[in-house]
């Protein structure tokens, strides 16, 4: 279980700087803007936040140019979404190693020396098995999570690349 914690702090510290970082980005055109503000953003919010920041007319940013970000890239970025997931997978993986390494396989491969060289190299590979699984896992949530964040970002470049156009930059 203290891995599971060591990986909460981990996926939880990612997840709250990049989330930071967005907010920040956002502050010339949302003043003030939080992270459930920020998903709460309606296309004419948008185009009102557009227009103030780039000192255009309302007129020149019409809602409808604007998008509001998709609740699933807010769901996918949160690492609650993955903690079942997770300790699903953790489980099993631990449940494997627990059973390579004091279960049936390694007296029964071994006659019951469970002492012997090669049921040390058994256990090394079993270990080796569970580490590379946890990683695995570990690695696969992290893109998928890292691919909301950019989702979101990549929104809210669009919206800065619309006014930017209009305003001729």
């Amino acid at each position: 279980m203290k891995q599971e914690g060591l990986s909460f702090l981990l996926f939880k510290d990612i997840e709250n700087m990049f989330r930071q970082s967005i907010i920040d980005s956002l502050q010339s055109l949302f003043p003030g803007i939080t992270w459930s503000g920020l998903q709460s953003l309606n296309p004419q919010a948008i185009s009102e936040g557009i227009a103030s920041a780039y000192g255009l007319q309302e007129q020149d940013v019409p809602s409808e140019m604007f998008q509001s970000l998709s609740p699933g890239l807010f769901e996918s970025a949160q690492y609650q979404t993955y903690a079942p997931m997770m300790a699903a997978e953790g489980d099993t993986l631990l449940s494997n190693l627990k059973s390579t390494l004091g279960g049936v396989d390694v007296s029964k491969s071994y006659g019951g020396f469970a002492g012997t060289a090669a049921s040390g190299r058994k256990e090394k590979q079993a270990r080796d098995v569970y580490g590379k699984g946890l990683g695995d896992m570990y690695s696969n949530i992290r893109g998928m999570q890292t691919e909301a964040l950019t989702g979101i970002q990549s929104g809210i470049d669009t919206w800065r690349q619309s006014a930017e156009a209009i305003k001729g930059y």
